[in-house]
């Protein structure tokens, strides 16, 4: 997390490492089959090229990135591939990818999984640094196609230009089926009550220059209803974070979920009572929390990232319940995020203020 001083808790980054996938196979959105082979034989020379360009046996060999396979010229795509249109609407997910479904990793999130899921990225503007390149600054979500929301701890100063990538998925490549798209950040609205001290109510708005396309696997999440109990509930966490417990981790190069289940603010603060913070820690209305378990690590997420929650009745639709805010290390300790239904007035409101409509993340 950028840009951060916290004198109650040492903010870190969530998420399981990973493993490399073990192949890829097509889903429903491309309409040719391009399946691993791993027997070389009679197999003549083949060139690295995205996935969805190839309609035959490709070779078990390495190429730079995940979406990239050797496929021989014969059995190369030659004309335009013309992607299937799919339904509109927040919130939808897509657990078998786009294109093709990546097999044995359930730490990873499959490509166009969750389309919300934006990359907040950053440079200094300060004299001396306005060559320097674009940073990873933290996660974020789509809820129009002009306004993302992310976590206020993830703005950290005036001298910060910031710009949003939407559709990434493997950040070492850009031979995803469908592009991905950046938009440069006009406005960052925090929440009037945000703490830097205490990280309350850790809600920021970003308006951008210009609204983002929507496209299979560029959309917006919904936001719950006031009256929506989240309790009792698995969610899902992701983002690119880091594969180690602070500054010495490495950032993953493939969008990662993790599975999280909610815990009610009674068991979430006798937990952190039980923590370095103390007895008397109090955890605050603007927060809520999921993990706690032993054997789920949740100490290396993206900052600003969206905790997301199944719809009720709706199949695949799922709501933002939280931002990732902050937790104190990686074993048996909650996770803690800034709980979205405390902002929906103030999200409302300032969507109304700035002339956008609501109903975007409306269900």
């Amino acid at each position: 997390m950028h840009g951060m001083n916290l004198s109650i808790v040492s903010c870190c980054l969530l998420l399981l490492g990973w493993k490399q996938c073990a192949g890829a196979t097509n889903g429903d959105d491309v309409s040719h089959n391009s399946t691993s082979n791993g027997n070389d034989q009679g197999f003549g020379d083949c060139e690295c090229v995205p996935y969805f360009k190839c309609n035959g046996p490709t070779r078990n060999t390495g190429c730079d990135d995940f979406l990239s396979v050797c496929c021989e010229s014969k059995t190369q795509f030659q004309d335009e591939i013309i992607p299937k249109k799919r339904d509109r609407g927040c919130g939808r997910r897509n657990p078998n990818g786009l294109g093709f479904s990546s097999n044995g990793d359930a730490d990873h999130a499959q490509f166009g999984e969750f389309p919300w899921m934006m990359a907040l990225l950053g440079r200094e503007t300060t004299e001396g640094n306005l060559n320097e390149s674009w940073s990873y600054q933290c996660g974020a979500s789509l809820i129009h196609r002009q306004v993302v929301l992310t976590a206020a701890h993830c703005i950290s100063g005036k001298y910060m230009m910031y710009k949003i990538r939407a559709g990434e998925w493997d950040t070492r490549t850009e031979n995803e089926f469908y592009p991905r798209q950046e938009r440069t950040v006009k406005t960052a609205i925090l929440h009037p009550e945000y703490s830097s001290r205490s990280l309350t109510h850790d809600f920021a708005l970003l308006i951008l220059e210009s609204p983002v396309k929507i496209q299979n696997n560029i959309d917006v999440v919904c936001l719950p209803a006031k009256e929506e109990i989240i309790d009792n509930i698995t969610c899902y966490a992701t983002g690119w974070g880091r594969d180690n417990f602070g500054k010495e981790g490495d950032y993953d190069v493939l969008l990662k979920k993790l599975e999280a289940p909610i815990l009610d603010g009674t068991t979430c603060e006798s937990c952190l009572r039980h923590s370095r913070l103390g007895s008397r820690f109090k955890l605050h209305e603007s927060f809520l929390c999921t993990g706690g378990q032993p054997d789920i690590d949740i100490c290396k997420a993206d900052g600003g990232s969206p905790l997301v929650c199944p719809i009720k009745g709706k199949l695949n639709k799922y709501y933002q319940a939280g931002i990732i805010s902050w937790a104190l290390n990686c074993v048996g300790v909650p996770g803690v995020y800034a709980n979205v239904i405390k902002a929906l007035d103030w999200i409302d409101k300032t969507m109304t203020d700035n002339g956008f409509e609501t109903s975007s993340y409306k269900y």
